[in-house]
């Protein structure tokens, strides 16, 4: 894991996820009983628009809590895979319909799959 982020690595990324990836990523992280809940929160790492004011800023390869590796293929595939403390997967499961950190970066296919698009004013 890098301790400050590539300068590859600034930009705006997007990606697509499918209910059965969401489902999935939740089962391998051991969180399976957060599926139904799977689509809250999923906008940010705190559980609030990536474009409201106040939302996280990514740094040091972090989201909010969460700690992520990643790598660049092609200069325009970011893979991001989060990590996860123990901790986190008690808290998300101990308190399934509530947003936790945990919860929220569990819902990612890992690793999961983001593609370079245009910042045009967003970044």
């Amino acid at each position: 894991m890098a301790s400050t982020p590539a300068a590859g690595l600034v930009g705006r990324w997007e990606r697509l996820v499918t209910c059965q990836q969401l489902a999935s990523g939740l089962d391998k992280a051991g969180l399976g009983p957060l599926a139904r809940y799977a689509w809250l929160g999923q906008t940010s790492s705190t559980g609030r628009s990536s474009f409201a004011p106040g939302s996280p800023k990514p740094t040091k390869v972090r989201i909010g809590e969460v700690a992520f590796r990643y790598r660049i293929r092609h200069g325009n595939t970011l893979m991001l895979s989060p990590v996860l403390a123990k901790v986190m997967v008690r808290q998300a499961l101990a308190h399934p319909q509530k947003f936790s950190a945990g919860g929220w970066a569990s819902r990612w296919p890992t690793p999961a799959a983001w593609k370079r698009v245009p910042c045009q004013s967003w970044c």
